[in-house]
């Protein structure tokens, strides 16, 4: 195997070794840690004869999920980004390192590096997070966007983001769409027809908007179809449960936990809708996943979404309990409207697959390496 810009046999040109730090696939079933799976999984099948994908992550995750959070923060911050993954990239040999979260790496590393940065939200909304997680992530993301040769972000608004929040001039980085494989199962889910909201319960998710709307869609119709909530708990006191019952919605609401992956495919295949109002979104997984199961998307007129479902999805504003509720109403009561929506959602999931990322990412690797004077290729 070629490493570090040796020559092949038969005087072929050096393999670009590049190195994917994938840690946050330990630690985070959804958003970053997909990402974190799916891109290093994705960039080892398309990557060319010439490109070799090396991952890289922190550990056994057994022994480190074990670890409280605080131990595990101290590690990473003081040992596994300044002193264990530089000595990581010199043993492998890489020519280039691509961070798919941000890593507080040390200055003056030996070869380029690229960092996924995929929101800014701990600037652009710190209420949203804690004094003591904003004050320490801030600090990564700012090391981050200093000491990376070139950022990707998931889309246009969070590439916009970073230039206001951590002046990351654009020519130093790049859109590149995230994607999905994900596909309408052949079986659905028997019984009932419901509503769908995915994501982690978080501030951000505004889901007490959402069951603000169901209640004011329930006070014009008299009854509306069960809302299922789907995803882990997050931090934040979001106040679900107290909503509910402050509502009138105990027999219309089902608070589902973390769903796995091949079972959100059945959900969503199911669903009269997905309604999916976040406040802010640096891409939006649950809408991409939705439109490729052939589920109708109420999305959010905010942060990256619009980019993201194109003009498959129907927008509103995610403040506007009325009109939220309306967009559910006319879901529910125009079928040909639903049916339009699932076909339209197919097409532009089709578009937007990990394939296509891969293939984007790779792109930066080339153009980062060919321009870095530290590269060793």
């Amino acid at each position: 195997m070629n490493a570090g810009g040796t020559a092949q046999e038969g005087g072929a040109p050096p393999k670009l070794r590049v190195g994917v730090e994938t840690s946050a696939a330990l630690f985070d079933a959804a958003g970053t840690g997909r990402y974190s799976r799916e891109i290093c999984r994705a960039l080892a099948a398309e990557a060319p004869s010439d490109i070799e994908i090396v991952e890289i992550r922190a550990g056994g995750s057994s022994a480190l999920r074990s670890w409280r959070r605080t131990s595990f923060v101290l590690w990473w911050e003081l040992v596994y980004g300044p002193i264990l993954l530089p000595r990581r990239i010199a043993a492998e040999r890489l020519d280039l390192l691509h961070c798919t979260t941000p890593v507080p790496l040390p200055s003056g590393l030996a070869v380029p590096v690229v960092t996924t940065i995929h929101d800014t939200f701990l600037f652009a909304h710190p209420e949203w997070f804690t004094p003591v997680r904003r004050w320490r992530a801030r600090r990564w993301w700012r090391s981050a966007a200093r000491r990376s040769d070139h950022v990707l972000a998931s889309s246009r608004a969070t590439q916009e983001a970073l230039a206001r929040d951590l002046a990351v001039p654009q020519d130093r980085s790049s859109v590149v769409l995230l994607g999905t494989d994900l596909t309408q199962p052949t079986v659905t889910v028997a019984g009932e027809r419901y509503l769908l909201s995915v994501g982690t319960i978080e501030p951000r998710k505004n889901l007490p908007t959402v069951l603000e709307a169901l209640a004011e869609l329930k006070a014009r119709r008299g009854q509306v179809p069960p809302l299922y909530l789907a995803g882990a708990a997050g931090w934040g006191n979001v106040g679900v449960e107290a909503a509910v019952a402050r509502l009138g919605l105990r027999d219309e609401v089902r608070l589902l936990g973390f769903v796995p992956e091949a079972r959100l495919a059945e959900l969503y295949s199911s669903a009269l809708a997905l309604v999916y109002v976040s406040l802010d979104e640096g891409f939006g997984f649950p809408a991409l996943e939705a439109m490729a199961s052939g589920c109708p998307v109420i999305a959010a007129r905010a942060g990256s979404l619009p980019e993201v479902v194109g003009d498959a999805a129907m927008l509103v504003n995610p403040r506007d309990v009325a009109q939220i509720a309306t967009a559910i109403g006319r879901l529910l009561t125009d079928p040909e409207r639903a049916q339009a929506m699932r076909e339209r959602g197919r097409v532009r999931a089709r578009a937007l697959s990990w394939r296509a990322c891969a293939r984007g990412t790779l792109d930066v690797y080339r153009r980062v390496a060919t321009a870095s004077p530290r590269s060793r290729r």
